[in-house]
C-alpha cells in the first residue's frame, strides 16, 4: 500500500506541476498575441495615415498648380497644415509601434515621443518654386540650373 501511495503522490505532484507549467505557457503566449494584435492594430493606423499624406500631396501638388499663377495660397497653406498634422500622427505611430514591440526602452525614448508629438510650425517663409520644362523637377527660384537635368532655368 505505501508503495501505491508514494506513486499516487508523485503522480499529483507532476499533475500539478504541469498545470503549473501549462498556465505559464499560455499566459506568455496570451501576452504576445496580446501584443502582436496591437502591433497589428497600429500598423493598420499607420497606413492609413500614410494613404491619407499620399492624398494630401496630390491636393496639394493639384491646389499649386491651379493657384501658381493665381496666387492664393491660404488653400496651399491649408494643405501644408493638414501634411503637417499628418506626419506626426505618422511619426507617433512608428513609435508607439516600437514601443509596444519593445516595453523597455529607456525614459530618452518616451521624451523622444513627447518631442514628436509636438505639431510643427509652418514655415513663415514661403519658397517659390520653378518647374524644369526639361525633366519637371521642382528647383528653387533662384537656382541657375535644373537639380534633375541640369538645364539652364534662366536665360540672361
Amino acid at each position: 500500500m505505501a508503495a501505491t501511495d508514494d506513486f499516487l503522490k508523485t503522480m499529483s505532484e507532476i499533475t500539478k506541476e504541469s498545470g503549473k507549467y501549462a498556465k505559464e505557457l499560455f499566459d506568455k503566449g496570451y501576452d504576445k498575441a496580446k501584443t502582436i494584435a496591437e502591433v497589428t492594430k497600429l500598423n493598420i493606423d499607420l497606413s492609413n495615415q500614410k494613404r491619407t499624406l499620399d492624398r494630401l500631396y496630390t491636393e496639394l501638388g493639384k491646389l499649386y498648380y491651379v493657384n501658381r499663377q493665381s496666387g492664393e495660397n491660404e488653400r496651399i497653406k491649408a494643405v501644408c497644415a493638414k501634411i503637417d498634422t499628418s506626419r506626426v500622427a505618422i511619426d507617433n505611430l512608428e513609435l508607439t509601434i516600437e514601443l509596444t514591440r519593445n516595453p523597455k526602452k529607456s525614459e530618452t525614448d518616451e521624451e523622444s515621443q513627447n518631442e514628436a508629438a509636438k505639431t510643427p510650425e509652418p514655415d513663415s517663409e514661403a519658397v517659390e518654386l520653378i518647374i524644369c520644362t526639361e525633366c519637371g523637377a521642382e528647383n528653387i527660384q533662384d537656382e541657375e540650373f535644373c537639380i534633375g537635368c541640369g538645364k539652364l532655368l534662366k536665360s540672361e
